[in-house]
């Protein structure tokens, strides 16, 4: 509620209608909507009296400008991390920073979901490339690059996911101060001696896809060097913890991610908001979106049904291409994991609807 009167203060939109029954007797209706996005927000105070739970927050709002002006900006997209492969693990000592494939997933997902326009679903048990010298592009003996993606969509239950590669990791040492030979990296960091380096790089890439569709709708490169006497920590420490953090390296590791959460969500602010069909009885339709999406009782969305296997918007494969728009549906009566609509008039089956998408615009 603090979220919504934030957004409201910003800028409103109010939709009307009306209603004539059989008998004529007429029904008023009004909605209130914000266009807005928030973008961060924090608790800064709670208080309970008298059964009452009074809350003080501090919330970012996107100026006018910035935000979408159609539905699709409301809900909160559903969004998964995989895997971050190192293209060259030998680029880690024995005593070192750790934790980097996995940790990245989790920490840009833990940022995402602050924001409070994600729900996110760690999925850092895939690695989404075979080669990660490769990347992006998704290379399975069995299976396609759109299939992969439609599994992890299937099973994460996400419309987005978040993949990488760690290109570079690399430390650098004086010449004048290593006492080791200098080709054999894997052997000097395992004796330690990388401990004497005072330069660090760190070139990262980040990928975003939609599982919908299979495109790669972001592809962002970062290319870096720390200079500090400390590049190699004297003991073992995690990527993620606050010691990793107070570190220059995790400094720099810090600002990167922030540069990527502000990408990913500047590009998904107005993409298109799906949901499924999974289930009707009674004449309602059972959608797999509900109050934590930010759905609302006369929401209304476009059903599209995939019509054959091809190409779409440039991705060749098994994803199903979606025709026309068969019928629009309108929501009336959400709960906190799913909601149900009515779906109007218009030619399509049963099995269709259970096939098909909504989608808001």
């Amino acid at each position: 509620d603090a979220l919504r009167q934030a957004s409201l203060s910003s800028n409103v939109q109010v939709y009307s209608s009306s209603s004539v029954d059989s008998k004529g007797e007429i029904t008023d209706s009004m909605q209130l909507r914000s266009s807005q996005l928030i973008e961060s927000s924090e608790i800064i105070s709670e208080t309970i009296k008298d059964d009452i739970l009074t809350l003080t927050i501090r919330a970012k709002i996107n100026e006018p400008g910035d935000s979408c002006d159609f539905t699709a900006a409301q809900y909160r997209k559903k969004i998964a991390a995989t895997l971050f492969q190192l293209q060259h693990p030998e680029h880690l000592g024995v005593v070192d920073y750790y934790n980097f494939d996995k940790g990245i997933s989790t920490e840009i997902l833990k940022r995402l979901s602050k924001t409070g326009n994600y729900l996110t679903r760690e999925a850092n048990d895939i690695s989404l490339y075979e080669t990660p010298s490769q990347a992006p592009f998704i290379s399975k003996v069995t299976a396609t690059d759109d299939t992969l993606l439609s599994q992890i969509a299937l099973n994460r239950n996400v419309q987005y996911v978040i993949s990488g590669v760690i290109r570079d990791l690399s430390a650098e040492i004086e010449s004048d101060r290593s006492n080791y030979t200098s080709y054999l990296p894997s052997f000097n960091a395992f004796w330690g001696n990388q401990r004497k380096a005072t330069k660090r790089n760190l070139v990262i890439d980040f990928f975003l896809h939609d599982t919908l569709t299979g495109e790669l709708l972001s592809k962002t490169h970062y290319s870096h060097s720390v200079y500090d006497t400390n590049v190699i920590p004297e003991q073992t420490i995690a990527f993620g913890t606050k010691a990793f953090f107070d570190t220059p390296y995790g400094q720099l590791f810090d600002r990167i991610l922030n540069l990527e959460t502000a990408n990913i969500q500047k590009l998904l602010s107005c993409r298109p908001f799906t949901m499924k069909v999974i289930d009707q009885k009674d004449g309602k339709l059972y959608l797999d979106a509900g109050i934590s999406n930010k759905v609302r009782a006369g929401d209304v969305l476009t059903i599209y049904i995939p019509d054959k296997p091809g190409e779409v918007f440039g991705v060749t494969g098994s994803v199903d291409q979606f025709g026309s728009p068969k019928t629009s549906i309108k929501i009336n009566q959400v709960y906190p994991a799913y909601s149900t609509a009515i779906a109007e008039s218009g030619s399509f089956s049963n099995q269709d609807i259970i096939n098909g998408f909504l989608i808001a615009w």
